[in-house]
């Protein structure tokens, strides 16, 4: 689960990665600007709460705030599932190893 500007920057990232969406189509469908899009794509520490939400929004994900005490309870739960293989990509990998 991701706790820092950094983190949550990379989870954004990977989750546009994954949607396939530009950079461009997720400023304009979130309504902020480059330099905005750009802080919070970057995990700058002056990015605006409200532009951080809105990517967060339009790439269909949320910020959610828990108590530290039951955070670390949804930690494996909430972590990004990795990219499912095609069938040729297992068998691939299969044989590389």
């Amino acid at each position: 689960m991701p706790t820092t500007l950094s983190e949550i920057a990379l989870a954004l990232r990977e989750q546009a990665k994954r949607l396939e969406i530009t950079d461009e189509a997720l400023r304009k469908k979130a309504g902020i600007s480059r330099q905005a899009l750009t802080k919070v794509m970057c995990g700058e520490s002056d990015v605006k709460v409200v532009a951080l939400l809105a990517v967060a929004d339009r790439l269909g994900v949320e910020v959610v705030l828990l108590p530290k005490s039951i955070a670390g309870a949804f930690a494996d739960e909430l972590s990004p599932m990795p990219p499912l293989k095609t069938k040729v990509q297992a068998i691939v990998e299969r044989f590389k190893n």
